[in-house]
């Protein structure tokens, strides 16, 4: 957006420094901003033209007598005081004020340089939202280890158990059944022939009957 200029001397001052090139002029501190294509080398206030001045080329500007620009008039308050006055009569000479103006646009260009542009934030890659963790597998309890003495022992145990739940060996049985014969007399088998023995007793018995 254009400025309407609506001073004498601001239209004045744009005409004589247009020698340096496409210069403007835009509302800034209460006065005019002074512009060469998109670089800012002066400074008009209540009819002063100030220009942009800097470590190399200050020391030019305090040689000729001039002041730096104060903003609100105090020496005490916020100021701007990289812009210059220059000699009053170099608006009337083209070859002093291209000269003047040409120190003021190589400071701006200068300062330009030095101010550091604020990086570009760094765009964070997209984090997917974080997957619900599935429960550890819970660990077996690992197996105590027995000692060999306890082993024995637990071996020992068991073969006592196992006598006491067995029956009684079939060798005792067998000599159970052989006492219970002996004691149990013998019978006769039916139809067997008499001994010498019994014949001798029979032969006896019959002698003394008679």
């Amino acid at each position: 957006m254009n400025t309407i200029i609506t001073s004498p001397f601001v239209e004045q001052t744009l005409e004589k420094l247009s020698i340096l090139g496409n210069v403007t002029a835009k509302s800034k501190f209460g006065g005019f901003a002074i512009y060469l294509n998109d670089i800012m080398f002066g400074l008009i206030a209540e009819d002063v033209l100030y220009l942009k001045a800097d470590s190399q080329t200050i020391a030019r500007f305090q040689a000729a007598g001039g002041r730096p620009f104060v903003y609100d008039g105090t020496e005490d308050s916020d100021s701007v005081k990289t812009f210059w006055t220059f000699p009053a009569e170099a608006l009337d000479s083209p070859d002093d004020l291209r000269e003047w103006g040409e120190l003021a646009i190589d400071a701006a260009k200068r300062s330009k340089r030095e101010i550091p542009t604020t990086p570009k934030p760094v765009e964070k890659p997209a984090v997917a939202p974080p997957t619900a963790k599935k429960p550890a597998p819970k660990k077996k309890a690992a197996k105590k280890k027995v000692s060999p003495a306890k082993k024995k022992a637990k071996v020992a145990k068991k073969k006592a158990k196992a006598k006491k739940a067995k029956p009684a060996p079939k060798k005792a049985k067998k000599v159970a059944r052989k006492t219970v014969k002996k004691l149990t007399p013998k019978k006769k088998a039916k139809g067997t022939k008499p001994t010498k023995k019994a014949k001798a007793k029979k032969a006896a018995k019959k002698k003394k009957k008679r």
